[in-house]
């Protein structure tokens, strides 16, 4: 038996987002970014997964 993790297409789509944006330099200040979902906390896969892209990049995961 193996153990298997299916993420949400959404959750990805979001992480995906976030390092693109990243990367194009349309998020030059991830730290601000992370900031905004202080405020208005993620609401949908998406959001959540965008969120966690830009955690893994300030902590370097």
């Amino acid at each position: 038996m193996t153990n298997v993790i299916s993420l949400n297409s959404d959750f990805s789509s979001g992480y995906d987002c976030a390092k693109e944006e990243v990367a194009s330099g349309a998020i030059y200040c991830v730290e601000n970014a992370l900031m905004s979902f202080d405020l208005d906390p993620p609401d949908s896969e998406f959001q959540r997964g965008f969120r966690h892209a830009l955690m893994g990049i300030v902590t370097g995961k």
